[in-house]
């Protein structure tokens, strides 16, 4: 999984479209995907964050393992 910021807009972008996009999120959520895009969301042990988050964990006090 790249965190690059580019490559998680692209993943975005390819999910706004989607018909199952509400149900691939909730799958994700369902299971705790450890990381991803799914739903047009950034996942990361199993909750939505923001890009900044994961850039940079300090902004919302978050520590990822």
């Amino acid at each position: 999984f790249s965190e690059a910021p580019g490559k998680i807009a692209q993943a975005k972008s390819i999910c706004a479209e989607c018909p199952i996009r509400e149900s691939c999120l909730e799958g994700a959520l369902k299971r705790r995907e450890p990381c991803g895009v799914w739903g047009g969301e950034l996942v990361r042990n199993g909750h939505v964050v923001t890009l900044a988050e994961v850039v940079n964990p300090e902004v919302a006090g978050v520590v990822f393992d």
